[in-house]
């Protein structure tokens, strides 16, 4: 069965809400790859149905994390200790170092990141059912704690790892962090992240289609916050850490536009860092419209003169991407533009 069988046969259980899925041999080989989202997961299948979760890619608890005692991320000679499972046999590329939270895709898509190892992983390692493998696996928990994140757990009904050893992953958890933690399914991920951090607005529309949700760091503060901006909602949503609420403001456009006969289609917004403050910003020309923004920290402040003037600058034209991009070439912290669309060949920089 392709990837489109396997989801329109999940949505053909009765009483059943497929939201996820896994690239089989993902912890094994590079079978997750951009071509798989932006090609199968990024579409509808014939039947209409479509997903809104991945949980292809590993995250790797490194010593480089200054947050994280060495005890739980060394070994005692040195050697890390989650980075020993990656597999050197093979390349490798299905992995994040340090960041045990949900993150989006292509607009479409949260990734929940597994937790490295995986039983594969410890098998390919030292063999199955090795009692170090659970040992590790509760560190990693005991990490995920301290960063206050998620730990989804990757295993096959396959003889790498006995369910006495699972169990006494729960059993860890339960004893060593009690109500600071909640055990869920995807679907329950999946659907605090819509109502808590959306406001009841879907990653993905009801076809399926980008809804314009976008998430971001508008303040500088390493903390991710939310832009939404469709034909239900427009709001900017800034998280404060220090009191551990959002403060909400409005977003001044929507992501796509609707043309006469009813067709929707992308206005190409486009985001990046602008000028010596590093004011988080975003601009889009359509061909109907041409428009920037800057966040000041409580409200977008309208800055025409963020679209370049060139003669035929577009960011989209009919939904279609033209190739602008904001990108810091430099590494100074700003974004320079990137101009590939029909008025190519310039690297702009703001001033």
């Amino acid at each position: 069965a392709d990837y489109d069988q396997c989801v329109d046969l999940l949505f053909s259980i009765p009483n059943n809400e497929p939201v996820g899925f896994r690239v089989p041999c993902c912890d094994s080989m590079n079978a997750t790859s951009p071509c798989f989202f932006a090609e199968l997961f990024g579409k509808t299948t014939p039947n209409g149905n479509f997903l809104t979760l991945d949980s292809s890619v590993f995250t790797i608890f490194t010593p480089d994390d200054p947050a994280l005692p060495k005890d739980l991320v060394e070994e005692p000679d040195g050697r890390g200790r989650f980075q020993k499972y990656v597999p050197e046999d093979r390349g490798f590329v299905n992995s994040i170092e340090n960041y045990p939270y949900p993150y989006t895709i292509g607009n479409f898509c949260w990734e929940l990141p597994g937790v490295m190892p995986s039983d594969w992983n410890a098998f390919h390692f030292h063999e199955a059912y090795n009692p170090y493998t659970v040992e590790d696996l509760q560190s990693a928990i005991d990490i995920t704690a301290i960063k206050q994140g998620l730990f989804t757990l990757v295993f096959h009904p396959h003889g790498w790892i006995r369910n006495d050893q699972i169990v006494s992953l729960i059993d860890h958890a339960v004893f060593h962090h009690g109500n600071k933690i909640k055990f869920l399914s995807f679907k329950e991920v999946s659907d605090r992240l819509t109502e808590n951090l959306l406001l009841g607005q879907s990653i993905r529309n009801e076809k399926g289609e980008d809804n314009g949700v976008r998430i971001l760091d508008l303040n500088g503060d390493g903390f991710m916050d939310v832009v939404i901006g469709n034909d239900n909602l427009r709001i900017t949503r800034v998280w404060n850490p220090e009191k551990n609420e959002w403060i909400d403001f409005s977003f001044p456009v929507s992501f796509h536009s609707v043309d006469g006969d009813g067709n929707r289609f992308s206005n190409g917004i486009r985001f990046g860092i602008f000028g010596e403050n590093s004011q988080v910003g975003f601009l889009y020309a359509n061909g109907n419209e041409s428009r920037g923004w800057l966040f000041d920290g409580s409200e977008w402040v309208e800055e025409k003169d963020l679209v370049p003037a060139a003669q035929g600058f577009v960011t989209a034209t009919g939904g279609k991407d033209t190739g602008v991009r904001l990108i810091d070439l430099n590494g100074d912290g700003s974004t320079e533009l990137l101009n590939g669309g029909p008025s190519a060949g310039q690297v702009l920089v703001w001033k």
